[in-house]
C-alpha cells in the first residue's frame, strides 16, 4: 500500500475541517433556538420549567405533572412559541414504565 502524499493528506485535512465547520454552525444554530432556563407561564395555565441543560417539565395550574412528547408546540403568555424538549428520565419512564435498565 503506498503511502499519502502530501496533496492527498491536504485534501483530507480541508474535507475534516470543513465537515466540522458545517457540524459546529448547525451545533451553534439549535442552540440558539433553545429557551432559556428558567419558569415560563403558558397561555393555558400550566407551567413549563427548562433546565440549563436544555430539558423540560411541565405542570399543570394544581401541579401535576404532564406527559409531553418532544416537538409540541407551546405558547407563552406573552405570545412566545416553545418547542418541547422531553425530560430523559421521564421519556424513559413513559416508554418502558421503570427507570430500571434490566426491565427494558
Amino acid at each position: 500500500m503506498k503511502a499519502a502524499t502530501g496533496n492527498t493528506r491536504r485534501v483530507v485535512l480541508a474535507a475534516g475541517t470543513l465537515a466540522l465547520a458545517v457540524a459546529s454552525a448547525a451545533a451553534i444554530a439549535a442552540k440558539a433556538d433553545a429557551p432559556a432556563p428558567g419558569t415560563y407561564a403558558l397561555k393555558d395555565g400550566a407551567t413549563l420549567y427548562v433546565a440549563s441543560n436544555g430539558g423540560m417539565r411541565m405542570f399543570t395550574a394544581d401541579g401535576h405533572r404532564l406527559d409531553m412528547k418532544d416537538g409540541v408546540r407551546m405558547e407563552t403568555r406573552d405570545g412566545k412559541v416553545i418547542v418541547m424538549k422531553e425530560d430523559l428520565n421521564w421519556r424513559d419512564l413513559r416508554r418502558f414504565g421503570t427507570l430500571n435498565p434490566k426491565f427494558r
